[in-house]
């Protein structure tokens, strides 16, 4: 059944497709609203949903099976047995059955993918809901007189989402001419400074310089100009003007004289002599947490549930097996994406370049993240990583294709 929708962004997709857009959106942009509570059900349907689009007759094939990623899947699947295994002595066994449902669920999710055009379909989309979501942050951050999430709930998580809209406004001001590209720049970059989040802050700012990197011509040094003199002018008006735009500015400030990175080194530390008693296999996945509150006590200005460093809790939850696999897996995903940068068509594909660009700032984003936050033990923000991964193997199936099909041409 195909709905036709004219003038739209739906326009001329099945209602499978649509459905997937809407959800998958609507898993990106949860935050702490009650839809997060829902996220792995939700990554069940999408799979779902794409092994519909594969398998069923009379609907249209928007999706790729992802039969080439052997190591990632062999990876994944390691994870999942490294979790089973510690359900023999995990210190919280439900927390630990938990995470290996999330995993089965993320494996499949990278098995059934969004075809080519269904992922730059939600880019799309992502990018139009980044519109309400970042005036609804503003709004209500006026109004209260403090720090507020709007749309996706917290602060937290407005900073969080505004860095990654950030991204997909950048990558589309390079590649599209559009002016509504330089003001989603500068209306996310200001949304964002109100959380008062400085690592987000930081990790739009390398994103900044590496989309210029990835798009560096004669053209766009001239569009880098205009844009870094409009977000400048843009971001000192917002600073004189609107009092929450000083927050991440004056928290630089508060804690510039903090050695223990605002409470953070003492569960670093914590989660260092948790792994010194067990090495290999650690306590159990996401036990950190409970471990802690029954042997330590929690101390400093940090609303601790886990150590704030993905890395260092790793050893502690999983051990030195766990850490190399989960390390591992990163690792290769971000070499396979950086790979696909050779290919000419992502030089002469606008389209390509920006699902690939998408797909590398976002795990550029994730792994970087991972050494001040938590990313990993979100439902929502694990998503935010597996979604790119998908994206890029949809990427590499696409240009697979599109290279037999032209040799086909090229033999007749």
């Amino acid at each position: 059944m195909k709905i036709q929708i004219k003038k739209t962004i739906f326009k001329n997709l099945d209602l499978n497709s649509i459905v997937y857009i809407i959800l998958f959106v609507a898993i990106m942009y949860s935050g702490s609203t009650f839809i997060s509570n829902y996220t792995m059900e939700l990554v069940c349907v999408l799979a779902m949903l794409m092994f519909f689009c594969i398998k069923i007759k009379g609907i249209k094939n928007n999706a790729y099976i992802n039969k080439n990623e052997v190591l990632v899947f062999i990876l994944m699947i390691a994870i999942i047995t490294l979790f089973f295994y510690q359900l023999k002595f995990s210190y919280d066994k439900r927390v630990t059955f938990t995470f290996i449902l999330r995993f089965q669920a993320f494996t499949l999710f990278l098995l059934f993918l969004p075809s080519f055009d269904l992922s730059l379909k939600i880019i799309k989309v992502m990018k139009m809901y980044s519109y309400p979501v970042a005036f609804s942050i503003l709004i209500t951050t006026i109004l209260n007189g403090t720090k507020s999430g709007g749309l996706v709930g917290s602060y937290q998580f407005s900073g969080m989402m505004m860095s990654i809209s950030f991204i997909i406004f950048l990558i589309d001001y390079y590649s599209e001419k559009n002016i509504m590209n330089l003001f989603g720049v500068i209306l996310t970059a200001i949304t964002l400074l109100t959380s008062g989040k400085r690592s987000f802050t930081a990790l739009v700012f390398i994103s900044y310089i590496i989309i210029y990197l990835l798009y560096k011509n004669k053209r766009n040094n001239i569009k880098f100009l205009k844009l870094t003199s409009f977000l400048t002018i843009g971001l000192i008006l917002a600073y004189l003007c609107v009092p929450a735009v000083r927050l991440v500015v004056e928290r630089v400030q508060e804690y510039s004289g903090d050695t223990t990175y605002n409470g953070r080194l003492y569960y670093w530390l914590v989660a260092f002599k948790i792994f010194s008693l067990n090495k290999f296999f650690g306590i159990g996945m996401g036990c950190f947490s409970r471990y802690f509150d029954h042997y330590f006590h929690r101390t400093g200005n940090l609303e601790a549930y886990d150590a704030h460093n993905v890395y260092i809790q790793l050893l502690a939850e999983t051990g030195i097996i766990g850490e190399v696999l989960f390390v591992s897996l990163f690792l290769i995903c971000l070499i396979k994406t950086l790979a696909l940068l050779r290919k000419n068509i992502i030089k002469n594909d606008l389209n390509c370049k920006k699902i690939l660009s998408y797909s590398l700032l976002l795990q550029i984003w994730f792994i970087c993240y991972c050494m001040t936050g938590n990313p990993l033990y979100g439902a929502n923000q694990s998503f935010f990583y597996f979604s790119a991964i998908a994206m890029m193997f949809s990427l590499k199936i696409y240009i697979k294709r599109r290279k037999l099909e032209y040799e086909k041409d090229k033999f007749y």
